[in-house]
């Protein structure tokens, strides 16, 4: 199972396969697991949320907080950044977008 990584518990994490509808075979979690799970997701989306807002403001296109949040003021720096770098409009942090600004974690 997943052990240690991440802060997750020591505990196995996966209880055994179910098949989906595809006729492959996932991964079942415990609920923990899963809840662990989804925390150490959110914590890396923030934490690359953040890194880009870092180098927005750097840049000169953010003034706001550093908070993680993908909030309009960051959707409006990152739209104004894209079109300043000839790059389409999305004004939404990717992970491309992050690897684009040499920022990703």
């Amino acid at each position: 199972g997943l052990r240690g990584a991440a802060g997750l518990d020591s505990r196995p994490a996966i209880t055994g396969q179910a098949m989906t509808g595809d006729g492959d075979y996932g991964l079942v979690l415990t609920p923990s697991a899963a809840e662990q799970l989804r925390k150490a997701l959110v914590a890396r989306e923030q934490a690359r949320i953040e890194a880009i807002q870092r180098h927005l403001t750097d840049a000169g296109f953010y003034r706001d907080k550093i908070d993680g949040k993908a909030g309009m003021k960051t959707r409006a720096a990152l739209g104004a950044w894209q079109k300043a770098n000839g790059l389409p409009l999305d004004c939404w942090p990717s992970r491309a977008l992050a690897e684009r600004m040499s920022v990703s974690r």
